[in-house]
């Protein structure tokens, strides 16, 4: 992953226009304000309504979090569905 600010990068925007010189490329505010937050609330979104469908007693979530060797944090969700109940 990349911070917000490299679309605001001189070298970057000079890709993009070498890449596709009629693309506008959205500012790093656009992103936080605007992009992240809707594509965050659709995936919320969708979860809710997958999760919705499963019987809630045929159901376990397991966890679990740890730090890379590159001291990146990392978490892993894993979704048990057991039916037969």
């Amino acid at each position: 992953m990349q911070p917000y600010n490299l679309v605001d990068r001189k070298e970057f925007i000079n890709m993009v226009k070498v890449l596709n010189p009629r693309y506008s490329l959205p500012g790093r505010k656009d992103f936080t304000a605007t992009a992240v937050p809707k594509l965050y609330n659709e995936v919320r979104d969708k979860i809710r309504q997958e999760l919705s469908l499963i019987k809630k007693d045929t159901t376990s979530v397991t966890t679990d979090c740890w730090t890379s060797i590159a001291n990146t944090s990392l978490l892993q969700c894993i979704l048990s569905h057991q039916s037969g109940h």
